[in-house]
């Protein structure tokens, strides 16, 4: 993807573009804009998916105060992430939008964009 676009997204998410979102919407799978809860930061960071803190990090970054309720981060569609988060460990968290597509179905994202599913710690979601 190009940069501009890149960018686009970032900004669209809430998120500054900075070391640790050089993944966002540039790789192989980060195309989700997640709207993380707290109770789904907590978990990702207990399984092994550093994010919670990290979404917390940058939303400091980002918005030059501490994180709300939501914090937004890019989160991996090959695995469904924000959905598996969404339907297991907490209702609030949500799916902003998903790269430049018109869903917010994960299965749909991943046959569109022609994504590889793949396994991402505390994700126990069939591929």
């Amino acid at each position: 993807m190009d940069e501009e676009k890149r960018k686009i997204l970032l900004e669209k998410c809430g998120l500054p573009d900075i070391p640790e979102t050089k993944h966002c919407f540039s790789d192989e799978t980060h195309h989700t804009c997640c709207s993380l809860s707290k109770a789904a930061r907590e978990y990702a960071d207990k399984t092994g998916n550093h994010i919670g803190k990290l979404s917390e990090k940058v939303y400091k970054i980002k918005n030059n105060k501490d994180a709300d309720e939501y914090t937004k981060w890019c989160t991996c569609t090959g695995s469904k992430v924000c959905s598996y988060y969404r339907d297991n460990i907490d209702s609030k968290t949500f799916i902003d939008f998903i790269h430049f597509i018109e869903s917010i179905d994960e299965d749909e994202a991943i046959r569109i964009l022609n994504l590889d599913k793949h396994r991402t710690p505390g994700i126990k979601n069939e591929l």
